[in-house]
């Protein structure tokens, strides 16, 4: 299990985008679409966001929100199904144990002088650096291959259908798993935590910024983190669940990018006045402090600068913590058997081949599918290839000329579950020239 989230530098980046990632769907927000919660599915690109409330009508603002009056913002959101790896006395990131690992994906909006390569590359890019999805595998993790302590570029905004994101979270689409897991996931996404845009402050009621249990004037802050929880279709009313004192914030700040970790009781998230990501550690009550500051890497230097590449100048936009191979709650259940892990990453050249694995999360029957998504094929375009689960190849073809995405799909038959190797392999005559291995728990949910 993680305790903590680690790197000492980050290189520079290699490929177009981490294929651990590639498959995720995500919930987001761009301002510029729409006020409302936005749902990307996974898949070839490029995407077209729907509002979320879509897939899950209780995910609008008028039935999040109903005393509010739209339109209104939100700075940032979480689902509160983050797994945050901090230490809790002092909120370093470590990773400890031979099968720990961890992952952050973030959004940047800006850079300053200095940042890493990967970014400059994006700013200067076609479509910009804001709407682009960046992930980071923690150093010590127990992921084999060249993930681990590198900043990737995870999905991309154009192919995302996105401008400029403002915040980001992918375990809220575990609601839109089939009614067979359905309590599962009702479980992981009970509570939305989410911070008002200062502009929007207006709108919201007084006293849902005032702690529970107090009478000390607290004023609105879009740096007061809100919550409310659902019980079926309806939410509760806000309620008061960090203010921007706890924080350790100036009542003026916004929160841009934010994670809760209901589990492990901690908090991830950045603001608009600074570069580096802060972290605040809890008692499993929630109650007592135990440590409140800028997020640092295990050696002590800043996370954000230390680890990520961003320096003084940089601004995110939104982040997404996990550890989906720690405690066995509801939300790791989902993780673990949504998700392949790499465990082999070959080729003959870095920037060849993208892949993910995931298992397919937006079912529509009672069919149980697996699904490999691949990029940048331009360097396999033609070749035979394969699928193997096992060891036992799945799926055969060619990989088609235009070398664009893919995705291939196969059934998961009931007679096979337990944990899965599934690997691709594409050949150039009779030699292998690419191979990539992923695990996956394959069980019925």
């Amino acid at each position: 299990m993680l305790s903590t989230l680690v790197s000492l530098a980050v290189l520079a980046p290699q490929g177009d985008s981490s294929g651990a990632f590639l498959m995720r769907p995500w919930v987001v927000q761009d301002h510029n679409i729409s006020d409302e919660l936005l749902f990307v599915a996974a898949g070839p690109a490029p995407a077209t966001p729907v509002p979320f409330s879509t897939m899950d009508a209780r995910f609008s603002h008028a039935a999040m929100l109903p005393a509010v009056t739209s339109p209104f913002r939100l700075s940032s959101f979480s689902s509160g199904s983050s797994r945050i790896v901090a230490n809790l006395s002092d909120g370093r990131a470590v990773v400890t144990g031979p099968e720990s690992w961890g992952a952050l994906q973030f959004v940047v909006e800006t850079i300053g002088p200095g940042a890493a390569q990967v970014y400059v590359d994006e700013v200067n890019g076609p479509g910009g650096i804001a709407g682009d999805i960046f992930s980071y595998w923690v150093d010590g993790s127990a992921i084999d291959g060249d993930f681990v302590g590198i900043v990737e570029k995870a999905r991309d905004g154009q192919h995302l259908g996105v401008g400029q994101l403002a915040d980001i979270d992918h375990n809220m689409t575990a609601v839109l798993l089939d009614g067979a897991i359905g309590d599962v996931a009702e479980l992981a996404n009970a509570t939305f935590y989410f911070t008002v845009d200062r502009d929007s402050l207006y709108l919201f009621d007084d006293q849902w910024f005032q702690p529970a249990g107090t009478t000390v004037p607290c004023e609105k802050s879009a740096a007061t983190i809100l919550k409310i929880t659902s019980s079926g279709p309806a939410w509760s009313s806000p309620s008061c669940f960090k203010t921007y004192r706890d924080l350790d914030c100036d009542p003026d700040d916004q929160i841009t990018a934010l994670c809760v970790d209901d589990q492990r009781k901690t908090i991830l998230w950045a603001i608009d006045a600074s570069h580096e990501l802060y972290v605040a550690t809890h008692d499993q009550e929630w109650d007592q402090p135990q440590f409140t500051g800028v997020y640092t890497n295990e050696s002590g230097a800043s996370f954000s600068s230390g680890s990520l590449g961003l320096p003084s100048g940089s601004r995110y936009r939104g982040a997404c913590s996990n550890d989906p191979l720690g405690d066995m709650d509801d939300a790791s259940f989902v993780a673990e058997r949504m998700i392949g892990r790499p465990v082999e990453d070959r080729y003959l050249d870095r920037n060849c081949i993208e892949m993910a694995l995931t298992r397919r999360s937006d079912r529509t029957s009672s069919e149980d599918f697996l699904q490999v998504f691949f990029e940048d094929l331009d360097c396999v375009a033609g070749s035979p290839a394969q699928i193997t689960a096992n060891g036992v190849i799945v799926d055969a073809f060619v990989v088609p000329a235009t070398g664009g995405p893919l995705l291939r799909e196969f059934p998961i038959p009931n007679t096979l579950y337990g944990m899965w190797r599934v690997g691709m392999q594409s050949f150039r005559g009779n030699d292998r020239i690419v191979t990539h291995l992923f695990e996956i728990a394959v069980s019925p949910f």
